[in-house]
């Protein structure tokens, strides 16, 4: 039985053996879910411009690493990661209310572009943050602002004098960052600058301080394996730099307060350099040019079916309750119950999914991207074919054509295999050569008109049509000429 839902074909109760439903929907049956559970989970995701993984980086309060990275990897070998981060990140920026929580909630795209920039940024946290880390960690006394301690005016000459090193550091980050993640803070800076004219930068400094560098620094264990581990008295110094640091984002006057006001001078003497260091990094307007993989590696879309078959079970109904509203609102509660399906059998216990159809068999559905492929491999299919056909065609006019040379020299008692073997026709032919025996004087080569005479007279004809002794003098030179390269030419 078909029943149409939402602009697309449903099919259920469909037997084994039943034909694929053309264009909408492809059952399969054959072989078992598990088997090929990772590319059924690719075949459903990347239809309608990722509309599934989309609606999961929305919805999803997932916090595990893992799960955000292999999302990142699907992304990333179809070509489409810096693309899909940037749109998301841009509609997170439409949809926040307020300019004091721009980018500080930890969302889909925030967490996909963590993910992204502890991959693409391994090397600049290698070449920058660990010698920042192991500057820190080479203080064995302990720090303390506090104005009353003994040590007070030591631990402020420190953190001051690591706030130079750090800073000067910081400043030179721009040359180590690649051009796609610059592409990705230029989409970014221009949507906030639309939605809250004057806050480009300070989304910028979000990026950079509050979720590269302070994590960075804070735990550098759990953001990059590449970072080394610092010692317990750095950990107190790193947190007291983190913190210092984040100024940079407001920058406000006097923005550090109590024991850190002793460095309020040199945070505010910094603002503008950071700022044309921000600005510097967030004007590539270039889409990076991405290799898109044909075929996803199994183990890339095995281990994504499987860290995103955990999320959803352990979603909350709250979660599942939005993912189901916004798909009914897209009209595309069919794919997502498919969906839902391959990532959980069991919907007993799931009340948020109440108001969708658990299907009897897994489904792949063909977006109008899709189709437009089919037709063009079609189209080439149809290029070859016609090729073929011509080069078939080209073969038998060659042989019907040896077939009567060799005939010919049979009957003259000439060597056919020697006539074939001197036969050049792709011997090139001498360029002509334009000789005046060959073709005669043209009018402006005559020798009783000089170039500036023919001209003055070809003037004065058009000016006076009536003068028969110049049309005389020109048409007897002409006919001269043409008489003689018409014996020229009859000879």
């Amino acid at each position: 039985m078909k029943k149409r839902i939402g602009g697309i074909r449903k099919v259920s109760d469909i037997p084994a053996n039943a034909p694929q439903v053309a264009e909408s929907i492809s059952i399969i049956t054959k072989t078992p879910r598990e088997e090929n559970s990772g590319f059924i989970f690719w075949e459903m995701c990347r239809t309608y411009d990722f509309y599934l993984l989309r609606l999961m980086m929305r919805h999803s309060t997932s916090t595990v690493p893992e799960f955000w990275d292999s999302l990142r990897d699907l992304f990333e070998e179809s070509g489409q990661i810096y693309r899909v981060l940037s749109e998301e990140l841009e509609f997170d920026v439409s949809n926040t209310s307020e300019e004091q929580f721009l980018l500080r909630a930890n969302s889909g795209a925030t967490h996909l572009l963590s993910s992204v920039m502890r991959r693409d940024l391994t090397s600049l946290l290698e070449k920058h943050m660990n010698p920042i880390i192991q500057s820190v960690n080479h203080i064995t006394d302990e720090i303390n602002l506090d104005q009353d301690a003994s040590n007070f005016s030591e631990s402020t000459s420190t953190i001051s004098e690591l706030l130079r090193l750090h800073c000067t550091r910081f400043l030179t980050l721009g040359t180590d960052i690649p051009k796609e993640i610059k592409y990705i803070f230029a989409r970014l800076r221009t949507a906030v600058e639309k939605k809250f004219a004057g806050s480009g930068t300070r989304a910028i400094a979000i990026i950079i301080f509050h979720r590269l560098i302070t994590p960075a620094l804070i735990s550098p264990a759990n953001y990059n394996s590449c970072l080394i581990t610092p010692t317990e008295n750095a950990k107190k110094v790193l947190m007291t730099l983190a913190k210092i640091y984040q100024s940079f984002i407001q920058q406000g006057q006097e923005p550090l307060k109590k024991t850190m006001a002793v460095f309020n001078q040199y945070v505010e003497s910094m603002y503008d350099p950071m700022n044309k260091f921000l600005d510097s990094i967030s004007v590539e307007t270039k889409e990076p040019d991405m290799h898109k993989s044909p075929i996803l590696s199994r183990q890339i879309l095995d281990n994504a079916c499987e860290k995103c078959r955990a999320v959803v079970c352990s979603a909350t109904q709250q979660v599942l309750g939005n993912l189901v509203t916004k798909s009914l609102e897209d009209g595309k509660q069919i794919v997502l119950e498919h969906f839902l399906a391959l990532m959980c059998e069991d919907w007993s216990n799931k009340e948020a999914l109440k108001e969708l159809q658990q299907p009897k068999s897994l489904a792949l559905f063909n977006d109008e991207i899709d189709r437009s492929y089919n037709e063009v491999t079609e189209g080439f299919e149809k290029t070859v074919m016609m090729r073929i056909k011509k080069i078939n065609e080209l073969s038998d006019e060659i042989f019907y054509l040896r077939s009567i040379i060799e005939e010919c020299c049979n009957r003259n008692g000439t060597d056919f295999e020697k006539v074939i073997e001197e036969y050049q026709p792709y011997t090139p032919l001498p360029p002509p050569v334009y000789t005046e025996e060959r073709c005669g004087k043209g009018i402006l080569e005559l020798d009783e008109y000089s170039l500036r005479d023919v001209a003055s007279k070809i003037s004065y004809m058009g000016s006076n049509p009536n003068s028969t002794a110049s049309n005389s003098a020109i048409e007897g030179s002409m006919g001269k000429s043409d008489a003689t390269g018409s014996e020229q030419l009859a000879e």
